[in-house]
């Protein structure tokens, strides 16, 4: 079997899979700060930043939020979130 280039483990991430990885972390009435460049590391993705940020982003639609930093570019390792599930 070869492996994704793009993940440690060889599973292929969508957006959607990374969407759910990030709720896997939310613990109901606990604020979260999540950083892009931290979750891309976690889940071993080379070059997928604006993949995670749009997770991160759709989940902005569905929790109540607080944007922490966002590039310039609006979408890189150092977009932070802090959400209140």
């Amino acid at each position: 079997m070869i492996k994704n280039p793009n993940s440690k483990d060889g599973k292929h991430w969508t957006t959607d899979d990374i969407n759910e990885y990030i709720k896997n972390k939310f613990v109901k009435g606990v604020k979260i700060i999540i950083t892009s460049g931290a979750i891309h590391k976690e889940i071993g993705l080379i070059n997928r930043h604006p993949m995670v940020c749009s997770a991160m982003k759709k989940l902005m639609k569905e929790y109540p939020n607080s944007e922490i930093n966002k590039p310039k570019s609006g979408e890189g390792a150092t977009f932070i979130v802090e959400y209140f599930p």
